[in-house]
């Protein structure tokens, strides 16, 4: 299992990130996750799983949320003051829509009270992408591959963090767990697979 030094720091919050299935609390909330930019309130009594939904966020205590990656970001945020916890898939697609940032500025309280983790997933160095695909991204996040002409390399984790910059987040808030799923055989990674396996991660107000 992978930590956060950013969540260990609050003792209220219970999480974790890119585990087995088995790891994840039986009453978690989760989306069904089909790479758009919806945003869903997690309420008391909310049903898992959400339809057309990639990004939950609630207050509830004893509500874990969790969100389920094979080579796309997972993200969890933290609002400490408000006591507001979310999950966040950020795929391609996701990360392109903006979602990290739409989610934060949903709940419309300052930015920089957000604690931003973003867990495995392909590196930058593994996303091999089209040129139609590289121009949704800033030039910051892409360079040209050299293994292939006409393609290029994306840093998705990098896409994300800009997005929080962009909301004023210090970069002290900001957490990256740098573990790539393509090349360790221990998380689950569709592109290297093409599989159903998933990695999960979650997280929970005590």
């Amino acid at each position: 299992m992978h930590k956060s030094k950013l969540l260990d720091q609050f003792p209220e919050i219970s999480y974790g990130i890119a585990v087995p299935a088995e790891l994840v609390p039986t009453n978690a909330v989760r989306g069904e996750q089909v790479h758009k930019e919806t945003i869903a309130w997690v309420g008391e009594h909310t049903e898992s799983p959400i339809a057309r939904t990639d990004a939950l966020l609630t207050r509830e205590k004893a509500k874990p949320l969790a969100v389920y990656t094979a080579d796309c970001v997972p993200v969890l945020l933290y609002e400490p003051k408000r006591r507001i916890v979310g999950t966040v898939h950020a795929g391609w697609r996701g990360t392109a829509l903006e979602i990290v940032r739409k989610s934060i500025e949903a709940l419309k309280c300052p930015p920089k009270d957000f604690r931003v983790i973003l867990g495995p997933a392909i590196c930058p160095n593994c996303f091999e992408v089209g040129a139609e695909v590289s121009r949704q991204f800033d030039p910051s996040c892409v360079r040209e591959s050299e293994k292939e002409e006409g393609k290029f390399l994306v840093d998705l984790w990098q896409a994300n963090i800009n997005q929080c910059l962009e909301l004023e987040i210090p970069e002290s808030h900001i957490e990256v767990i740098r573990v790539c799923t393509f090349e360790t055989q221990k998380l689950a990674s569709f592109r290297r697979d093409h599989s159903d396996s998933r990695n999960f991660s979650w997280i929970a107000q005590k």
